[in-house]
């Protein structure tokens, strides 16, 4: 199954970003050591993510 999550804090007009609000209600981490930023683990058990498009680092991977 596949949720597409639209929750977000809006900062200004044009950008919208996954609010700490938002992350600690999901229990959401950032885990650096194996995952690149703005990609947020929820708890093993869900088995998914919460990635902010906007924190991800601009390379070629992440285009």
């Amino acid at each position: 199954m596949i949720l597409n999550l639209r929750i977000f804090s809006q900062f200004n007009s044009d950008c919208y970003t996954a609010s700490d609000n938002l992350l600690n209600s999901f229990a959401a981490k950032l885990e650096l050591e194996t995952w690149t930023n703005g990609v947020y683990l929820l708890p093993e058990s869900l088995r998914t993510a919460i990635v902010a498009i906007n924190e991800l680092p601009i390379t070629d991977d992440t285009l």
